[in-house]
């Protein structure tokens, strides 16, 4: 079953695998934090940090709470951080519908 992201359901996640644009392999998430920005249809960005699941397989999600989706488009941003504080940023947003109570 696809996900399908509804206005103010608080029981939706996003729960993307990192993966390496060269080669496609898994992200190694081990000592890393994962944060995802996003944005719903023109209000203001929200940057959370995300829970790492498995971090050999670069397997990630969030979970969002109240107020946080809201009908229309929503662009979402994942930014892996080293300890060092080097960034790797998603080359391209993804766009996701969020439909109407």
């Amino acid at each position: 079953m696809a996900t399908e992201y509804v206005e103010f359901d608080t029981g939706s996640s996003y729960d993307p695998i990192c993966l390496r644009n060269s080669d496609r392999q898994p992200i190694d998430l081990t000592g890393k934090t994962v944060w995802l920005d996003f944005t719903c249809e023109n209000r203001a960005t929200k940057t959370k940090q995300m829970t790492i699941v498995k971090p050999l397989e670069g397997k990630v999600t969030y979970q969002f709470s109240v107020n946080e989706l809201r009908a229309g488009l929503m662009k979402l941003v994942v930014r892996i951080v080293d300890s060092t504080g080097k960034t790797i940023t998603n080359l391209d947003p993804v766009y996701l519908p969020v439909n109407p109570v």
